[in-house]
């Protein structure tokens, strides 16, 4: 029988402080390690009928790249994303 890798599974919580109503939004993922984050930024931007642009996602303080995985920013179980609505000047 062929020794076949288990995949990794981490769970991580994306939040966003609120919404427009108010009310903070979260977002429970289970990942592999090497899901890209562009991914994860993608999807929870489409539950919020928004685009990916509008929004800035913090991990530890630092901005998330879409190339970055779990892996590269060794998450851990129950690690959180923050999500900040981008600030326009105008």
């Amino acid at each position: 029988m062929g020794d076949k890798k288990e995949k990794k599974y981490i769970k991580i919580i994306v939040e966003m402080a609120r919404n427009p109503e108010g009310d903070p939004v979260v977002a429970h993922y289970r990942i592999t390690e090497n899901v890209k984050m562009k991914r994860v930024k993608d999807d929870f931007a489409e539950k919020m009928n928004e685009s990916v642009r509008l929004y800035r996602f913090l991990f530890y303080g630092e901005r998330l790249a879409d190339d970055a995985t779990a892996k590269t920013l060794e998450m851990e179980d129950g690690d959180w994303i923050e999500v900040f609505e981008t600030q326009e000047s105008g």
